[in-house]
């Protein structure tokens, strides 16, 4: 099955006329959005959104000092956690692993400029997983799972 998930832009986010996007889910039936970064290799959540969402980090977590790469150069040290659940419309994703990191400076900024509350950031294992297609003209992400083809 073939689900359309609803993306939405944040436009002119910086001075060079920068754009984010991102969809609207529901993290363990709590209202949340995630960016679209089809940069980012895996799906990560912020430390605070993560604690807010999924009730703490210490009795989810399945690998602890994880080495990961941000933007930067520096490498620094992250968890893998569990996720119960992660919907967007009728697509429910259970049990899912997300990296979980300090990106609260960056969602802060975020929300002080635009009002919207990020919780993570989606990355190439779910679009990877999903057959995710981004339509930017109709600002919608198409995403059909391996198993449902």
């Amino acid at each position: 099955m073939r689900h359309s998930i609803k993306l939405k832009r944040i436009t002119d986010f910086d001075e060079e006329g920068g754009m984010l996007i991102y969809a609207d889910c529901r993290i363990n039936n709590k209202k949340s959005s995630l960016l679209i970064d089809t940069g980012a290799s895996r799906t990560c959540f912020d430390t605070k959104s993560y604690e807010k969402l999924c009730g703490g980090s210490k009795h989810k977590c399945l690998h602890d000092k994880v080495e990961t790469m941000g933007l930067g150069t520096t490498a620094m040290f992250s968890k893998i956690v569990s996720v119960d659940s992660i919907k967007f419309n009728r697509l429910h994703i259970p049990n899912t692993e997300i990296v979980l990191t300090e990106m609260s400076h960056i969602f802060d900024a975020i929300k002080e400029k635009t009002g919207i509350n990020i919780s993570g950031i989606l990355g190439n294992d779910f679009f990877d997983a999903y057959s995710v297609v981004i339509d930017y003209g109709k600002n919608v992400m198409k995403a059909t799972s391996s198993r449902e083809v």
